[in-house]
């Protein structure tokens, strides 16, 4: 398959991918139920449940989209291509907005179309400008010193880039001694024997860092150190924990990923191998199905009852 066919794919996922996160859960939804369209131009009900963090999700996730729909049009002159891939891009999000119309409790408005056409905008100039400027040809030199070549390691980037927002979004630092001390609240509480050990988050943790852990090993080149970069990455995401506001490190985090780790120390060699994809891929579908179906507070491994019917919580 050529690199533009991967491109495309990879495109046409991710796509499915901010619409499954956007219109989640699709339950208890009347499609032949009127909708008023009018709600799109609400501004002051859009204004009263505007946050910071919410417009800096939607611009961040919509910045891969931007980069990716570039190289799709990458074969067009430069200013074509961004007009099309900001253009693709603000269709998509309006077409999510539109449909969050018919689900109870959401708030669809124009402001989260902007937003996202302007993290789709950006996303595609910075891809177009890295191509041509001196920092970008130092970027991408960068990468290709750490970075396996070829669709993979793009998916497997992207996939880094989706942790990171999840776990650190709204990505708002602050060093104030109040938030510091809420960050490691957890941890103390643990540690003088307050605060329980909630194990079925342990388990979510150890299946998310492993999987990551594998991301990690197929998309790194053979002469780079593995473990350097991966427990980097983790000392930075603990400290992220701590630091960006309305994040806490928990005591279940550093559990999963000490367990994590050991893993992959045990059997590196062996995850280097397709049977790696196939643990890979295994950690992640039952990491999402112990994410989504844990009851209670997580003390316990108990799930409520799974159904089949995709999109439906």
């Amino acid at each position: 398959m050529k690199q533009r066919d991967h491109t495309l794919l990879l495109t046409i996922g991710y796509g499915l991918l901010l619409a499954y996160g956007t219109l989640f859960p699709l339950e208890h939804i009347s499609w032949d139920a009127p909708v008023d369209i009018g709600r799109l131009f609400d501004w002051q009900r859009a204004r009263a449940s505007l946050s910071m963090s919410d417009l800096l999700i939607n611009f961040l996730v919509y910045l891969p989209l931007g980069a990716l729909l570039f190289r799709v049009f990458q074969l067009l002159s430069f200013g074509m291509a961004l007009l099309l891939a900001t253009l693709v891009g603000t269709l998509l999000s309006g077409s999510l907005e539109y449909l969050q119309l018919f689900i109870p409790g959401r708030v669809a408005s124009l402001t989260d179309i902007l937003v996202n056409a302007i993290g789709t905008a950006s996303g595609a100039l910075a891809i177009g400008l890295l191509r041509f400027d001196d920092v970008g040809k130092s970027i991408r030199a960068l990468k290709d010193r750490y970075i396996r070549s070829g669709p993979w390691a793009d998916i497997g980037l992207i996939v880094i880039f989706c942790w990171i927002l999840y776990e650190l979004l709204p990505m708002v630092p602050s060093l104030d001694f109040g938030n510091l001390k809420h960050g490691i609240k957890p941890i103390w509480l643990a540690i003088i024997g307050k605060g329980g050990f909630q194990w079925g988050k342990a388990v979510i943790h150890f299946f998310n860092f492993t999987a990551l852990g594998i991301v990690f090993l197929r998309i790194l080149r053979p002469d780079v150190s593995f473990w350097k970069v991966f427990l980097g990455f983790i000392g930075i995401m603990v400290v992220g924990k701590i630091i960006v506001v309305g994040r806490i490190l928990e005591a279940e985090f550093l559990a999963g990923g000490g367990f994590a780790l050991l893993l992959l120390t045990v059997f590196e060699y062996v995850l280097l191998t397709q049977i790696g994809l196939l643990v890979g891929i295994f950690c992640v579908t039952l990491g999402v199905w112990l994410n989504g179906l844990a009851v209670g507070d997580g003390v316990s491994l108990t799930t409520h009852p799974f159904n089949w019917i995709p999109l439906l919580g």
